[in-house]
């Protein structure tokens, strides 16, 4: 990711912040969360709703060594999430090292929060900030020009589909995979997070994923 992309895309998000004073600014606590990562270039995109608050305290409070790169790199979902990258040739291994990226990754609202606050104030608050942020999210679709999007949960696909309509905002290919999130820290059923079969469906999206995009290329 060259210098130039971050600056740019960094007076976007501090312009963000700057116009909605509303928005809990997380960058002084965490500064190295900024919602992106990366080659832009590459022209695959693993959208995602929003960095997790929770996650981003836990690492920090662990005294890690944190940088940019560690984002997606935290949690047993991130784990697998970045896993499953490497083993489909979108990141160089190991999982867990900087650099090395042939893919790019991003979330639509770039604030760090807890899901379940934004669903204690409803829908419409939570869409609201989706359309406040999509002016970065436009922005980087300008730039990246993706040729596929990777839309990781059902929330973040509903997420986009609103800002499309809201924005008048295009959208290149789209496919939708399960969040990595939701397999790591939530039960289906009574499958607990992690069950070996949740991750074996995980990785059988991940091989689609990527023979979709073997198909672009």
């Amino acid at each position: 990711m060259s210098l130039n992309y971050v600056d740019e895309i960094d007076k976007r998000i501090d312009r963000v912040y700057t116009n909605h004073h509303e928005i809990p600014d997380h960058r002084q606590l965490l500064p190295w969360v900024t919602g992106y990562l990366g080659n832009p270039d590459a022209g695959f995109w693993f959208l995602s709703e929003n960095p997790s608050l929770t996650t981003s305290n836990r690492a920090t409070s662990s005294k890690l060594m944190l940088s940019v790169e560690s984002q997606w790199a935290v949690s047993k979902g991130d784990q697998l999430f970045r896993e499953s990258l490497v083993e489909n040739g979108f990141k160089e291994p190991p999982w867990d090292s900087s650099g090395g990226w042939h893919c790019y990754l991003t979330d639509v609202i770039k604030q760090a929060e807890k899901v379940k606050d934004w669903q204690r104030q409803g829908d419409e608050s939570w869409l609201r900030l989706g359309e406040i942020w999509s002016e970065v999210l436009a922005w980087e679709l300008e730039v990246s020009r993706p040729r596929l999007i990777v839309v990781m949960g059902k929330r973040t696909r509903r997420l986009i589909e609103h800002i499309a309509m809201a924005k008048q905002l295009r959208f290149p290919r789209k496919e939708v995979i399960q969040h990595y999130a939701y397999i790591g820290s939530r039960p289906r059923g009574k499958q607990p997070p992690m069950d070996p079969d949740r991750i074996k469906e995980y990785w059988e999206d991940m091989k689609r994923v990527a023979q979709v995009i073997s198909e672009i290329r």
